[in-house]
């Protein structure tokens, strides 16, 4: 009988701990209601539990009536009565706790050290962001908590202004918040394996501090108490970001300005230096500020969240502050930030198939939201026409609102003139007499009617976009002779034109760190989960790239240096053997910058043809103002009289719309001067003048390596938005003429 040979196994690989997969904890029933589903009215029974009622007060009307309320609330019907959605409302104590956040470049693991993530890393869609949070009690009396929430939150910050005078107040508004289950205290255990957690062993050998909390909610006296945490950056917002559901609205905006933080020095305060290209305060994980050209109060700012939360009780009245009542169901006991960096691209890719996947025009938007401003203001006039006539009784329900989405909240309409929010809206009633104004105001009732739309279509603009893949401007100027050297006098023509998606790189100093470190396969994975697209090529400061810049073809696929091409045409006074054209020309380009903001959120997106349309303008931009203005105070007038609500949804829209902000800002020297010598004329017969084409390539200069720019991708939010346009100057300085492009940053 032959001997059985002995089994030998393949010798196995040694597994890299980073390329472990990336755990998710799927929330059951107990843990959603207890964690996303809880209320005030559940904190307040949770502490009723712990001692019941007698009889008598079980069965009082109080009690019977508190039952019945909180029937009516039900979370699901009504999210403001959720924990999580009053987070910003709650009150803030001094409790002895020292809360620290570290960012490692790793997932970090239980008793093995973790490298710790530079404050200049910017994360990009696809990344990681992980690292721990260590609690340790100062005090010498355990402190109970109640909820222990760990989240990355991104806010979007304006300046409101404020009612009867020019003082702008800061106004945040959260987009982004995803929490770490495993990371936040629930009742359920849960061991992940990429933590190295075992169940006999919950201490880290490297400082001896406990891994989570015990069930009791308490902090110990002198204790350390330690939580991991990981999140993927995403490329999309929920659809809840935006009250419109606009699809440029929900892109994740890159870090945009800064936030200022209470208690610490303030954007205007922090001094930006000059060698790095960035300022900060001396805290752990405060907010850089870079040289971007946010305007005041205006940020988009990315954070890790650590918020320890305590119920109502006496323990805490010793920690108050002087502002602090005793009138709380829930409190801060902290609430800690540690701010991080994110280079996203807030504009949506280009779609080169089928034109009708598009996103549609901010034009045909605003027409559209005039259209129904038009239906409520007609449908209120009949109503009141009716209620004049005595023939209808008006009530709250008459107003339909069919075919109009309700984004604003909970319920459909709002009354105008009773609510808060309207009678602390700061309006301009001035020039409302205007001429223009009126006729712009008949336009737009002629656009819902229908009357004149043949006769605006057959009308062409100077300032509109040529065909479908570029745009064009056009500017002339005459110059006497000698302006030119050896020129004669004569007028000079210039056509600027440029691809429709003309486009450049994000500009940032080169010790900003983008390229995403190695944290194994699943990384990969998530990337292309959350989307392809990278944007992680070198910055414009460093060496080792040949290029400024690139130009996106509608494809996608090709690129060069971005470039515009010049058209120019020179018609002399006198044509003779004498008189020549100019032998060189000089093209200045710089870049504008254009901040967009408003109170409210923007029932519209904002597209490159509305931004190169005489619509933006100064003028164009007050004429959009005073149009809307108007409205409000037609429909303010017509509710009040009817005492009936009216859509949320316009209403806001209107007030966004009359609110809009615009500030320009031109960048001197952004791009280099470009010469073109020995311009190459062609001479036209008939019509007597000369013809000469060349490219201008945009290239930065070296003033933007010095003065450290930072220059993030164009993006646009519902009350924020970042865009650009290249600005050409052609021809001697006293004497140029100034063509302006659209011009995308990636």
């Amino acid at each position: 009988m032959s001997e059985v040979p002995k089994y030998s196994p393949d010798p196995l690989d040694p597994v890299d701990p980073s390329d472990l997969p990336i755990e998710d904890v799927l929330p059951s029933f107990e843990m959603h209601n207890y964690m996303f589903n809880r209320t005030f009215s559940d904190v307040e029974a949770t502490r009723s539990s712990e001692k019941p009622p007698d009889y008598d007060s079980a069965t009082s009307e109080s009690s019977i009536t508190r039952q019945h309320s909180e029937r009516e609330t039900d979370p699901s019907r009504n999210a403001d009565v959720l924990v999580l959605n009053n987070l910003d409302q709650l009150q803030k104590i001094d409790l002895p706790l020292d809360v620290k956040i570290t960012l490692t470049k790793k997932p970090p693991r239980l008793s093995e050290p973790s490298e710790t993530e530079s404050p200049l890393r910017e994360y990009q869609p696809g990344d990681l962001i992980t690292g721990y949070v260590t609690v340790k009690s100062r005090s010498k009396e355990v402190i109970p908590f109640e909820m222990f929430l760990v989240s990355l939150e991104g806010a979007v910050g304006t300046a409101r202004g404020s009612h009867g005078t020019d003082k702008k107040e800061p106004h945040r508004h959260v987009v982004l918040r995803t929490y770490d289950l495993a990371a936040c205290f629930h009742p359920s255990d849960i061991e992940l394996g990429s933590h190295g957690c075992v169940h006999c062993s919950y201490r880290d050998k490297l400082d001896g501090s406990h891994y989570g909390f015990s069930c009791d909610k308490e902090i110990m006296p002198g204790e350390t108490y330690k939580k991991f945490f990981t999140f993927i950056v995403p490329r999309f917002l929920l659809d809840t970001a935006c009250c419109y559901q606009i699809p440029e609205h929900l892109h994740v905006p890159p870090s945009f300005g800064m936030e200022s933080q209470p208690g610490q020095p303030s954007a205007a305060e922090i001094a930006i230096d000059p060698l790095h290209g960035y300022g900060r305060s001396g805290q752990r994980g405060a907010p850089i500020k870079v040289l971007d050209l946010s305007g005041t109060g205006q940020y988009v700012s990315y954070s890790v969240t650590i918020q320890l939360i305590g119920a109502r009780l006496d323990f805490y009245k010793k920690f108050y502050r002087r502002e602090t009542t005793h009138t709380y169901d829930l409190i801060f006991l902290k609430d800690v930030r540690h701010y991080v960096r994110l280079r996203t691209s807030g504009i949506p890719c280009h779609l080169d198939g089928d034109l009708s996947l598009r996103s549609v025009s901010t034009a045909k938007q605003l027409k559209r939201f005039d259209n129904q401003v038009c239906a409520l203001v007609k449908q209120l006039k009949e109503m009141l026409s009716q209620r004049e006539d005595n023939r209808l009784r008006i009530s709250g329900s008459d107003i339909s609102t069919a075919d109009i989405a309700d984004h604003e909240g909970s319920g459909s309409a709002t009354t105008v003139g009773s609510s808060p929010s309207s009678a602390a809206v700061p309006l301009d009633t001035r020039s409302l007499s205007d001429s223009e104004f009126k006729q712009l105001i008949q336009r737009s009732v002629d656009e819902f009617t229908g009357v004149g739309e043949s006769e605006k279509s057959a009308k062409g603009s100077s300032g509109s976009p040529v065909g479908e893949l570029q745009y064009s401007a056009h500017a002339s100027a005459s110059y006497s002779r000698g302006i030119f050297s050896h020129a004669a006098a004569g007028l000079l023509e210039v056509n600027a034109s440029a691809p429709k998606w003309l486009a450049m790189k994000s500009v940032f100093p080169s010790n900003f760190i983008a390229t995403p470190h190695r944290q194994g396969s699943s990384v990969s994975l998530a990337a292309s989960m959350v989307g392809s697209e990278r944007t992680s090529e070198p910055s414009l400061f460093d060496e080792q790239t040949g290029r400024t810049g690139t130009t996106e073809s509608t494809s996608g696929k090709e690129h060069h240096n971005p470039s515009i091409h010049i058209d120019v045409e020179y018609i002399p006074k006198e044509v003779s053997m004498k008189h020549h054209p100019p032998a060189e020309i000089t093209v200045r380009p710089r870049m504008r910058v254009i901040n967009i903001q408003s109170d409210y959120s923007l029932p519209v997106s904002i597209d490159d043809e509305f931004i190169f349309s005489s619509d933006f303008t100064e003028a164009g931009v007050r004429l959009l103002k005073k149009k809307y203005l108007l409205w409000y105070m037609s429909i303010l007038e017509l509710s009040r009289k009817l005492d009936a609500p009216v859509p949320k949804n316009l209403y806001y829209g209107i007030l966004a719309l009359n609110k809009l902000q615009c500030e320009h800002m031109d960048i001197e020297g952004f791009f280099e001067s470009f010469t073109e010598r020995n311009v190459q004329w062609k001479f036209n017969v008939e019509s007597r003048s000369y013809h000469a084409s060349f490219d201008v390539p945009l290239k930065a200069s070296a003033e933007v390596r010095e003065k450290k720019y930072y220059i993030p991708p164009s993006f646009q939010s519902c009350q924020l938005g970042r865009f650009y346009q290249a600005v050409v100057d052609v021809g001697p300085k006293r004497h140029s003429t100034e063509l302006v492009l659209p011009l995308r940053v990636e």
